[in-house]
């Protein structure tokens, strides 16, 4: 963007010092000067390339913004997935060991009686 305004200042100037703006109640015709249509030309080529530059920029922008959504989507979908499983196994495993509790109380009920046959030899 700085570049362009020294540029158009180089253009209104013709080198690189300040424009001189003539004092309104001292404005006759043979201070206003026509615009360099050169100059106009070279204004508009620098505004046309400042606009595409732009919009290059905001659609490479969209395009990021577009793939970090696209990966966070993707990431919270495996947390998921990976949650539901966890949470699944977990499950199983709780199962699984109340079954097993289950069977060594049968276990232990039906080993009651070799008690007393141990006592009677």
């Amino acid at each position: 963007f700085f570049l362009v305004v020294m540029e158009v200042s180089e253009a209104l100037t013709g080198s690189t010092g300040s424009v001189l703006v003539a004092d309104p109640n001292e404005a006759s015709d043979e201070q206003v000067k026509p615009l360099d249509p050169k100059m106009i030309d070279k204004v508009q080529k620098t505004a046309e390339n400042l606009a595409k530059d732009l919009d290059d920029l905001m659609s490479s922008v969209s395009n990021s913004l577009h793939s970090i959504c696209a990966f966070s989507s993707g990431n919270m979908s495996i947390y998921k997935e990976a949650s539901d499983e966890i949470g699944a196994s977990v499950s199983t495993g709780v199962a699984g060991m109340y079954e097993f509790i289950k069977k060594v109380k049968q276990l232990n009920e039906t080993l009651n009686g070799v008690d007393i046959i141990h006592d009677e030899m």
